[in-house]
């Protein structure tokens, strides 16, 4: 199975126009066309190269590079999916859907997610098209985030080994603390 990227168009404030409505956005950054369409290459320092058939699309092996091709965040500060959907916005639509299944007391399940920067899709390999890769984007999310959780236990018991556990003194209580240095 392999990986695509399809990236929607991005609209920069270093290109544009002015018209009667206003300030108008063009789809073009440093003066190169930025997204809508399928990843295919890495063109120059300005801008990369898209196409909007899904068979000319640069294939990764993993999604790793898929996900970071597309832009997604996945930081450090990242500890819980809510933290990855607020850095991470979700497409309008899917909001929506979402929404929706709640209200309608559905299950929403996330087969599919589409990102305001784009999305992933999978291919076999034989090259065919097989649909949006939204499952394998969040289990790739949820290991990386009991990484980083596994990675801070490992952290708070080497403290603990070195005797520094709990920096907050409770021998003494919150009353009296605050007596003490409000007088």
């Amino acid at each position: 199975m392999k990986y695509i990227v399809w990236r929607t168009r991005t609209f920069n404030v270093v290109s544009w126009m002015e018209t009667a409505d206003g300030v108008n956005y063009k789809n073009k950054s440093y003066d190169y066309a930025q997204g809508d369409g399928y990843f295919v290459k890495y063109k120059n320092k300005c801008s990369d190269e898209y196409s909007p058939n899904w068979f000319d699309a640069n294939k990764y092996k993993t999604i790793g590079p898929a996900i970071s091709r597309l832009g997604l965040s996945l930081d450090n500060s990242i500890k819980t999916m809510d933290d990855f959907y607020t850095f991470n916005k979700l497409d309008k639509s899917h909001l929506r859907d979402e929404t929706i299944s709640k209200i309608l007391d559905e299950d929403n399940n996330l087969k599919e997610v589409f990102f305001e920067r784009g999305h992933i899709d999978k291919i076999d390999d034989n090259g065919n098209f097989i649909g949006n890769a939204g499952d394998e984007i969040m289990e790739y999310v949820k290991s990386h985030i009991k990484k980083q959780f596994q990675a801070s236990k490992s952290i708070q018991k080497k403290f603990e080994k070195l005797g520094v556990g709990n920096y907050i003194d409770n021998s003494i209580s919150d009353e009296d603390f605050w007596n003490k240095i409000l007088k």
